[in-house]
């Protein structure tokens, strides 16, 4: 391997850092999602809070309740489901004292 070469390499490994950017909270929410059931095609705005899809955050590891504390490493899958698959979802798991309900106004 020449010189050149290894220099070529060096430059395009700092010109991939240089492109990195980040977005504002207001683009995150803009940003559209789309329904981890194989095969749906919807999507919705993640700032869509009314329209009745489900977020869902899977990871291993010990509970938290609060999702922060999640350790970005151990989370398998951060997504969501539109409604009916939510709906779907929610019928084919073991009952376990609540179902999925309407939680818009709920404190």
């Amino acid at each position: 391997m020449n010189n050149s070469t290894k220099a070529n390499r060096h430059e395009r490994r700092r010109m991939a850092k240089m492109y990195r950017s980040t977005i504002t909270m207001d683009e995150y929410l803009k940003l559209e999602t789309i329904c981890a059931w194989k095969g749906c095609t919807r999507t919705t705005n993640l700032n869509n809070k009314d329209d009745g899809w489900s977020n869902m955050i899977m990871y291993r590891g010990e509970l938290k309740l609060n999702f922060l504390e999640i350790d970005p490493k151990m989370m398998e899958r951060d997504t969501a489901l539109c409604p009916e698959h939510a709906r779907f979802l929610d019928k084919n798991l073991k009952y376990i004292g609540n179902d999925l309900r309407d939680t818009q106004g709920s404190a």
